[in-house]
């Protein structure tokens, strides 16, 4: 199953619904991620093989 890293713009009910479903979502608060720019969340997804979930569209995004 996809594991989810919840971006700081999704709720924190968003989150424990989905883990009442089942789903292993970790937030960016839960993490020590807020405000961090968004490089920094891509990154620890990353390593953490997680998806990020959030409500903003990125056209293209690299990390060096």
């Amino acid at each position: 199953m996809i594991k989810f890293l919840a971006d700081e713009n999704i709720s924190p009910l968003t989150a424990d619904f989905l883990r009442s479903l089942g789903y292993d979502v970790v937030t960016v608060a839960e993490c020590g991620l807020i405000s961090r720019p968004d490089e920094e969340i891509v990154k620890y997804a990353l390593e953490s093989n997680r998806a990020v979930l959030t409500l903003i569209l990125i056209s293209a995004l690299f990390i060096t």
